[in-house]
């Protein structure tokens, strides 16, 4: 009589589908998600923002990695107005992307600005501050950007700098904060070193589409996966005898 083997088939299959590639599809979406506002904190980024005890930078950028070449086709970010929580008749972002460079922005950007459509809503959020300088309570306001050119960037780390231009407007723009613990860095004017860390993540996504056809690189057979093989083909001979 013939001996009976009973082997695992779910367990030869699983090996069989982690050693398969996986295909990323020209066009497939991409979101970089960095939060949306914890309404406890919100960092100055205006060129008219005078610097004081409410942040020493005019400028804000905070950093996201991209896994696979991507086209970044809309931007959505959170704000509110300081001091008199009164919203600007017309906002002036500039928005632009920069090279990490040793763990901080370059000081320098690759990208040119990013233009294109741009929808202001208030939230209604509020971000209430409370502290010995200061006491106010502000309406938050979320900002969606569609690039009129949308960028195609190769995989690799970047920065994200959002700074609005309030000149002749009442209040300053600041960007509102995701989680008290982060990345972001800040600096005074153009072609300064990014030298104040904020300490914080700054609100905001990305949306993209992965660039072209890739295939991830075949991960080397571990020892599991050649003995399961292995008991597959004797499983093969067993039935055909």
């Amino acid at each position: 009589m013939k001996n009976k083997y009973k082997l695992s088939l779910p367990l030869l299959f699983t090996c069989i589908i982690w050693l398969a590639p996986a295909n990323l599809v020209k066009g497939m979406p991409v979101t970089i998600d960095n939060g949306t506002p914890d309404l406890i904190d919100a960092k100055p980024s205006d060129f008219d923002y005078t610097p004081s005890l409410f942040g020493l930078q005019k400028q804000s950028a905070d950093d996201f990695l991209l896994t696979d070449e991507t086209t970044i086709n809309s931007i959505e970010w959170w704000g509110i107005y300081f001091s008199s929580n009164t919203a600007s008749a017309s906002d002036n972002f500039t928005i632009r992307i920069f090279p990490d460079t040793a763990g901080v922005p370059a000081s320098t950007t690759s990208i040119s600005p990013l233009i294109g459509t741009l929808t202001q809503t208030d939230t209604g959020d509020d971000f209430t501050v409370s502290s010995l300088f200061f006491n106010g309570t502000f309406d938050v306001y979320k900002y969606s950007l569609t690039l009129d050119t949308p960028p195609n960037l190769a995989t690799g780390s970047y920065w994200l700098s959002i700074v609005n231009d309030t000149t002749n407007e009442i209040d300053d723009w600041f960007w509102s904060t995701s989680n008290a613990s982060g990345n972001a860095h800040g600096r005074v004017n153009d072609g300064d070193s990014w030298t104040f860390g904020i300490g914080n993540e700054m609100a905001f996504n990305l949306q993209g589409s992965v660039t072209s056809n890739t295939t991830n690189p075949v991960p080397e057979p571990s020892i599991l996966t050649l003995i399961s093989l292995g008991l597959l083909a004797i499983r093969r001979r067993l039935f055909s005898s």
